[in-house]
């Protein structure tokens, strides 16, 4: 529903992106290097309205520029938290005071075209670790992800020049403002989520992995619902620090006012004030700062009751930001206690919930699957209830007969397993054991330049008989994995344990696939995978997300050998 609601917000906001010149707002943005150097220098430098105002400017938008960069880069994929929380802001300020809509064409195209590049070499920093498969993978593949980055930043900036330009064609939109770019911004996330070849990697959402109570609220709204609140956070901080600016003007420089229009105010009756009058009460500075009816001062200054409708709006919107924000973070907190079962301060064993065992087998599928048969065996003997082998372990089989020649393998492996767990005395009732094997399928159409091939997963029971069989959906063509596609559907098979289904590595990266598994009430998710280089953990941290929202515990075997369990 969030993204229905964001996608039609985008539709209706789409013609306002088209720049026309109208008259200056109520709280009217300074125009130009002389009005901007009042934005950005002390009372002292107004008289002098040259060119080391305009120096100052450049400066102070190259450093938000700089900023927005470091945040790209290390708020991202390299998930320093705070920066992903600061990175639309820093952005948002340096497009409002690079004054993008009050410049020349020319200039224009070069203000978003130097912002694209620079977020796109900010993300391609990020994807870098990623790419480090080899030193010739990287170098040849850095400069596509460029490529790609920049085009994507093409469209990243709509919901950043929509909320600029709603500031200048509806100025009294106080309350509206931050949710135009909120939404806008939400809805291109989520449709790049379902469109995107590469899924949901790289949402903002995944950076706030270790908050676990804002994880935890993606089992209420998704990954939508946090990216709102990134983004809702920026531009209500935004709007803050604008207003603010303009209020502490109002109240500080009567003399020397901002803005010399006198049609800043409606409805202004002349007669009720008069030059020099001082009819107006300032509590204090920012944007608390209010006049108690209509006044005019001297010719030039004008402040208005419209004006003080602004500051109370925005006020009103803080206020409901920060109870959104509090009532997300309590739920979380929620979540989290109550899932482990400590409220209300219960005593520890009655906190201690019943596990089984789990194992994750490597093998070399290069050079035989002799080990990852018999290291298979010794975990069933073991007592292991759970047995999974990362991706495409068992090797490729050609056509049904091989395929069936494979299952019949692991059945026998499972029967040894389960005699050798029967003979040792000391060993306890255990359930299962159910595993899971990896195999890529070629089909045999006679001639293996036009044969399909996926990669499959199987899961055996303890009867040795195949519970199901599942081909993956989304295969990773970025990374030049040469299979089929799968048919997109998830099967599942109730045992002793749960029920339990699986997908495979990179399905995780899309919600919407996932999302069949918790609406089949799966208990029990397993995730076959290969990764490479920093990637594993990264996965991992974006693929935990799918447990909190479908309400599943995953278990991912990855080949770089290590066994990764998520429990929600």
């Amino acid at each position: 529903l969030l993204g229905i609601h964001s996608a039609a917000v985008l539709l209706l906001l789409l013609p306002g992106v088209v720049y026309r010149r109208r008259q200056a707002p109520t709280l009217p943005l300074a125009r130009g290097p002389a009005g901007l150097a009042r934005a950005l220098l002390p009372q002292a430098c107004f008289p002098v309205m040259g060119s080391d105002a305009t120096v100052a400017r450049c400066w102070k938008a190259g450093a938000l520029l700089f900023v927005s960069f470091l945040s790209s880069a290390f708020g991202g994929l390299q998930a320093i938290m705070i920066l992903a929380w600061l990175q639309p802001l820093f952005l948002l300020l340096f497009l409002h005071h690079s004054e993008v809509f009050h410049q020349p064409l020319l200039a224009k195209i070069g203000i978003l075209l130097l912002t694209c590049v620079v977020q796109a070499v900010g993300y391609a920093v990020a994807f870098a670790g990623m790419l480090n498969i080899s030193s010739s993978f990287l170098a040849a593949n850095l400069g596509l992800v460029f490529l790609m980055c920049t085009l994507f930043w093409i469209v990243l900036l709509l919901p950043f020049l929509t909320h600029l330009q709603f500031r200048i064609r509806f100025p009294h939109a106080v309350f509206s403002r931050p949710f135009v770019f909120a939404s806008i911004w939400t809805a291109l996330w989520h449709v790049s989520a379902c469109i995107n070849p590469i899924g949901s990697t790289g949402n903002p959402a995944y950076t706030q992995y270790s908050f676990q109570s804002i994880v935890l609220t993606a089992r209420l709204w998704g990954l939508e619902g946090i990216v709102f609140l990134l983004a809702w956070t920026a531009a209500v901080a935004h709007e803050s620090l604008l207003l603010r600016h303009h209020t502490m003007f109002e109240g500080s420089l009567i003399d020397s006012p901002p803005f010399p229009d006198q049609n800043h105010c409606s409805n202004f009756d002349e007669d009720s004030g008069s030059a020099g009058s001082t009819d107006i009460h300032f509590s204090g500075r920012g944007w608390r700062t209010y006049a108690s009816r209509y006044t005019k001062i001297g010719t030039n200054l004008c402040i208005c009751e419209r004006q003080c409708c602004q500051l109370r709006d925005h006020a009103f919107h803080v206020k409901l930001w920060g109870t959104v924000v509090l009532l997300s973070l309590v739920f979380g907190g929620a979540q989290e206690i109550l899932y482990s079962g400590s409220f209300f301060q219960k005593r520890i064993e009655k906190t201690i919930k019943p596990t089984v065992q789990a194992s994750c087998v490597l093998g070399n599928r290069l050079s035989g699957n002799d080990a990852l048969w018999n290291n298979t065996v010794q975990r069933i003997a073991a007592g292991d209830a759970l047995i999974l082998w990362p991706e495409a372990a068992g090797g490729t089989v050609v056509g049904d007969d091989e395929e069936a020649k494979l299952f019949s393998e692991a059945a026998r492996v499972v029967s040894l397993g389960l005699h050798m767990r029967n003979s040792l005395s000391d060993q306890t009732q255990r359930q299962g054991p159910y595993l899971g094997i990896t195999y890529i399928k070629q089909m045999n159409t006679g001639k293996q330049f036009l044969a399909e091939v996926y990669n499959c997963f199987a899961l055996i029971l303890p009867n040795g008989k195949v519970g199901f069989t599942y081909s993956k959906t989304h295969p990773v063509y970025v990374a030049g994995e040469n299979i089929s596609a799968g048919p997109g559907t998830l099967k599942f098979v109730d045992t002793s344990i749960g029920r339990i289904s699986a997908a495979i590595c990179f399905d995780f990266e899309f919600p919407t696939l996932i999302r069949q598994a918790g609406n089949m009430g799966v208990d029990i998710m397993l995730d076959t995978a290969e990764t490479w280089g920093s990637i594993g953990h990264l996965e991992f941290m974006s693929d935990s997300f799918r447990a909190v929202e479908n309400g599943f515990m995953m278990l991912r075997c990855s080949l770089n050998g290590k066994l990764w369990m998520t429990r929600y």
